[in-house]
């Protein structure tokens, strides 16, 4: 009794050995999917500031679907002074991932704030930037003695897919009224 108790238990063990080593297996196979899936989000994603209803800006980690889908595509944000020295271009494009208007960095200036400090690339796609604008903040005590209120300049992120190119110039330049001077932002697909 005691030897076939003993053979019942290693065969126990051995059944228990194997269902670990299965489920290591498979926790590793979990775990490496996982990895992938991070860095392809880390790829698709950039930190950005992002203006909260209450006024606050705040950095937060933004997903983006590529436009264009190549393996090597990768988002990335940049900081720069303006004038930023890029001639910007755009292109109507049908078969890409959201289709429509492509915004990209056709030329820069060889000394130009956007290549040196910032890093901007020719063929990089604009795919966002900080923008501001100016509104009347009408606090009620202004307005019960008869008043309108006082300009506020406030600074957000801007999306650049299929607007058209005057409305980006014009978000990049708006980026002059900052009371604060801060760099403009760019979201860039490269």
């Amino acid at each position: 009794l005691k030897e076939k108790a003993a053979e019942l238990r290693r065969e126990v063990n051995d059944y228990e050995e194997i269902k670990n080593l299965k489920r290591k297996k498979m926790e590793e196979i979990n775990q490496e999917l996982q990895n992938q899936k991070d860095d392809l989000r880390l790829r698709y994603s950039v930190e950005i500031p992002i203006l909260k209803g209450d006024g606050i800006e705040v950095m937060e980690r933004c997903d983006f679907t590529p436009r264009i889908k190549q393996q090597q595509q990768k988002m990335a944000a940049i900081q720069a002074p303006l004038p930023l020295g890029i001639i910007l271009g755009q292109d109507i494009v049908a078969n890409t991932g959201g289709g429509g208007l492509i915004t990209t960095v056709d030329d820069l200036a060889v000394d130009g704030n956007g290549s040196v400090i910032g890093g901007i690339q020719v063929g990089d796609i604009v795919r966002g930037c900080t923008a501001c604008q100016s509104t009347m903040e009408q606090p009620t005590w202004q307005l019960i003695l008869g008043g309108v209120g006082q300009p506020k300049t406030t600074r957000m992120m801007f999306s650049c897919d299929n607007q058209p190119l005057e409305e980006i110039l014009t978000a990049i330049s708006s980026n002059t009224m900052d009371p604060q001077q801060r760099y403009v932002w760019l979201v860039l697909e490269r």
